[in-house]
């Protein structure tokens, strides 16, 4: 007779039947649970939301980002909650994700903190034999990569185009390039070729005319690193074609000249101070 939608009370279970066209939309149950058999269309010129309390506290919230975030906007969707907000899957809904109040996001993860200082926001990643980071560039010419630490103890930086690890930092803190171990705090290993490899550049690429330009190494044994040796390449005069070899020792903090090997090839030694 024209009627198109109806509220029913259904004595068997104490529930809240809404139908149209003589079909369920709608079911609220004794426990105030709504079931919702299609879809819930809110429609607010400003935004629409959901909140969710507990106990008359405000829990979290869903809808738009104008009503819920600050600064939001009305074409953008939002999530959020009071406390940490968490992701589960799978048939038993376990856990895999959780962002905590703070901001700090935990993988398979439940406690995310700062790790360091206390102050940096952390992404943790955990697992039982590999927590690992892939880094996918869909770009031409990019490269996956995978940073991963292992059961080992490692922290391994892997190329998956190469099949090859670029660089691991071993549980003692060595580093490792080229290879995946390292028994002293930096080995660097090159591709086997005929003839010489070209291991390591230390480079300073001031490319300015005139002298004393290059690039010095340091070694030292204590925290004032002018208590040590040093070796370097230095511009005599030409800085694009005349470099010398210059050795270096130190007195009191300071480093003086005491060996040179000249771009010719002569060889100087002197006595410079100290």
């Amino acid at each position: 007779n024209g009627r198109i939608g109806q509220v029913a009370y259904n004595n068997s279970n104490n529930s809240l039947l809404f139908t149209t066209n003589n079909s369920t939309r709608m079911t609220i149950d004794s426990d105030g649970q709504v079931e919702i058999l299609h879809s819930l269309v809110m429609n607010k010129t400003d935004g629409s939301y959901i909140k969710f309390e507990y106990n008359s506290a405000t829990r979290g919230y869903l809808g738009s980002e104008r009503q819920i975030l600050s600064g939001g906007s009305e074409a953008n969707m939002a999530l959020a909650a009071t406390g940490a907000l968490a992701f589960g899957t799978g048939g038993s809904l376990t856990e895999r994700m959780r962002i905590t109040s703070t901001g700090n996001v935990g993988i398979n993860y439940t406690t995310p903190f700062n790790q360091v200082s206390g102050t940096e926001t952390t992404l943790a990643v955990s697992n039982s034999s590999a927590a690992s980071l892939y880094l996918n560039n869909t770009a031409a010419g990019g490269h996956n990569h995978i940073l991963f630490s292992g059961t080992g103890g490692a922290l391994s930086f892997y190329d998956k185009d190469r099949a090859d690890y670029n660089m691991v930092i071993t549980s003692a803190g060595n580093v490792a390039i080229g290879r995946t171990w390292a028994n002293t705090k930096f080995e660097v290993e090159a591709a086997s070729v005929s003839g010489i490899a070209e291991v390591a550049a230390f480079n300073n690429p001031v490319n300015a005319a005139g002298t004393g330009h290059g690039a010095r190494i340091i070694m030292h044994s204590t925290t004032d690193y002018h208590r040590g040796v040093a070796i370097a390449s230095y511009s005599d005069a030409n800085y694009a074609v005349d470099n010398s070899m210059v050795f270096y020792t130190s007195v009191a903090s300071t480093f003086y000249e005491r060996m040179r090997i000249t771009s010719p090839g002569y060889l100087k030694a002197s006595n410079d101070g100290g």
